[in-house]
């Protein structure tokens, strides 16, 4: 019974997150997007973010316990925020050890998107079902993304972040997320698992041959 209230009770959210977000992204031109629907928009124009928000669902497909999901969102939440409080710790970091230096600080944010598709590609091939590589690929997929998100930002993180840029992304990222894994959880596990490993090799190719391509364009 408090399962059935539950799936109601979410269902009406999503409808009205769902109604909210196609307002604000296809009812307001794009040159008159401000910060929050830039942030929006800058997730669902990037292919690269949005194939390894796929590879990370089907990871966690094989979850069933709902309490589960609630800890992966607090997870991916708390290494999301902390990475963007503490930016510039990880930008002094990056210079100090010239991480920058092979492919140019021009392109770490997509070589940062690279890696992580090479990430969850090799995760996606063994498949593990404990929770506990799930959780470190969720910290991983979080940290990657949220160093992305700072690097395109222009203001420093506050509370009114969640209202502008980073705010938009992650509004995104969650309702993207719950919409691909009701769908995945109505496609039949066995299937599921093969369609991983190969999804998982297409990840794998797709950040090796995009990091080369940056190395030499």
């Amino acid at each position: 019974m408090l399962l059935k209230k539950y799936k109601i009770l979410l269902f009406i959210f999503m409808t009205i997150l769902s109604y909210f977000l196609i307002r604000k992204l296809f009812y307001i031109p794009i040159q008159d997007y401000g910060l929050f629907e830039s942030g929006m928009y800058n997730i669902l124009n990037n292919y690269l973010f949005l194939l390894c928000l796929l590879g990370l669902l089907l990871l966690l497909n094989n979850t069933n316990n709902i309490a589960y999901y609630i800890y992966f969102l607090t997870v991916l939440l708390l290494i999301y925020i902390s990475t963007l409080i503490f930016i510039d710790v990880i930008l002094e970091l990056i210079f100090l050890h010239n991480l920058d230096l092979l492919w140019g600080f021009d392109k770490f944010p997509l070589v940062i998107l690279y890696f992580l598709s090479i990430f969850l590609g090799i995760i996606l091939w063994f498949n593990p079902i404990s929770n506990l590589f799930k959780t470190l690929s969720i910290i991983i997929f979080s940290f990657a993304i949220s160093f992305h998100i700072a690097l395109k930002d222009i203001e420093i993180f506050t509370l009114k972040s969640f209202i502008n840029f980073p705010g938009g992304n992650l509004i995104i990222i969650i309702w993207l997320s719950v919409i691909l894994i009701y769908l995945l959880k109505t496609i039949k596990k066995n299937y599921i698992q093969s369609v991983s490993k190969i999804y998982g090799s297409w990840l794998i190719v797709i950040g090796i041959m995009s990091s080369i391509f940056s190395l030499l364009y």
